[in-house]
């Protein structure tokens, strides 16, 4: 068959509103579940729009139960419309994963509750004018209009695969923040890793409100192995940490080497700013904490921890900024122990491949006792 005829044989079956009836007689009477007898129907068909589930399920329990009649008045026979909890699963889970999660009533909101979204690995980016949102390995971009970063009355929210929709009255920042947070908060959700990466300016961290809205939500807290932030404005690390439970939490990651560089703290800021961190009971209960950054950071309140240098301080700088308290250990060069005040703890402080392209500095907090 070319395909010219191909097409017209198509659009027949389309049109003839019969054909479609005996397509589901037969997916009837060879007792295919309702939802795989609804899915061969619209792959036959072409489309999904072509048939709703409701007109189909009319149609496959009429011919399932021995009526066999093509023309019946619907208007007597057709039970009230399902409610959403009577879908099958399959459709529930389909609705679930296309719907902006935020824009819907408050029923379908406490219906989520009891939605395994079973993903494993989430990531945010936040751009200027866009955001992604990755779920494992399914993806979202939401993008606001042409009228810039944060003012624009409307979202283009779009997937690979699907129609682009457009969403009202709010910027991209705000819709990725709230789905975002809408499936890592949800108390089935188990993640393995969490990524945020904030791609904006402090000035544009500030300005669109950007802390306030992960920090205004008051749904659970969110389950993670591993979290790694990367931020460009100061206050990036503040708006994720306090939002992640201690339990399962054992590895942190937080790159801040564009933030420091582009001069947005100085070192005493940089200083409370860390020590502000440290305070955190996340960053107490966690296993590993790498910092990248170019800066000596307070050590004398971290666990266990990873400083990747970018090279931008030399190794006699970092060596005086121990300070006095800096002990050699003999025969290990580059290493040094400093005591952390009031304890019987050290900090061990490895700095021998400082020089090399792959630099860093290895802290690893140990007892005398040991």
């Amino acid at each position: 068959m070319n395909q010219q005829v191909a097409q017209r044989a198509h659009q027949f079956l389309r049109e003839n509103s019969n054909t479609v009836k005996m397509f589901i007689f037969f997916e009837a009477v060879r007792s295919i579940p309702p939802y795989e007898a609804y899915m061969n129907t619209c792959r036959m068909f072409g489309s999904s729009d072509y048939i709703t589930y409701q007109v189909f399920e009319f149609w496959f329990m009429r011919f399932s139960s021995g009526k066999f009649a093509m023309v019946c008045d619907r208007s007597e026979e057709d039970p009230k419309p399902r409610t959403l909890m009577q879908l099958p699963m399959e459709i529930l889970d389909k609705i679930a994963k296309e719907m902006v999660l935020q824009k819907v009533n408050r029923f379908f909101r406490d219906f989520i509750v009891t939605w395994n979204p079973g993903f494993s690995y989430i990531s945010l980016i936040i751009d200027e004018d866009s955001s992604t949102l990755w779920l494992d390995n399914y993806h979202i971009q939401y993008r606001d209009g042409q009228e810039g970063f944060g003012m624009a009355s409307m979202c283009r929210v779009s997937t690979e695969g699907r129609r682009a929709k457009n969403v009202q009255d709010c910027s991209h920042v705000e819709l990725a923040v709230r789905d975002m947070l809408r499936i890592a908060e949800h108390p089935k959700t188990k993640l393995e890793k969490l990524l945020v990466d904030f791609r904006i300016s402090n000035r544009q961290f500030v300005n669109r409100g950007v802390e306030a809205l992960f920090l205004s939500q008051n749904y659970n807290q969110i389950h993670t192995k591993t979290v790694e932030i990367v931020t460009h404005s100061e206050m990036g690390e503040m708006a994720i940490l306090p939002k992640l439970k201690r339990d399962p939490l054992s590895v942190i990651t937080l790159d801040m080497n564009v933030c420091i560089r582009d001069g947005y703290t100085n070192g005493e800021e940089q200083v409370a700013r860390f020590t502000a961190i440290s305070e955190l009971d996340q960053c107490k209960q966690a296993d590993l904490i790498e910092l990248k950054t170019i800066l000596l950071l307070p050590t004398t309140k971290l666990p266990w921890f990873e400083v990747k240098s970018s090279g931008d301080i030399s190794r006699n700088t970092f060596v005086r900024k121990l300070g006095k308290s800096a002990i050699e250990v003999e025969g290990r060069e580059g290493v040094r122990h400093c005591k952390i005040p009031q304890t019987n703890d050290y900090l061990e402080v490895d700095f021998s491949r400082f020089g090399c392209r792959d630099a860093r500095i290895v802290m690893v907090k140990k007892s005398y006792d040991d």
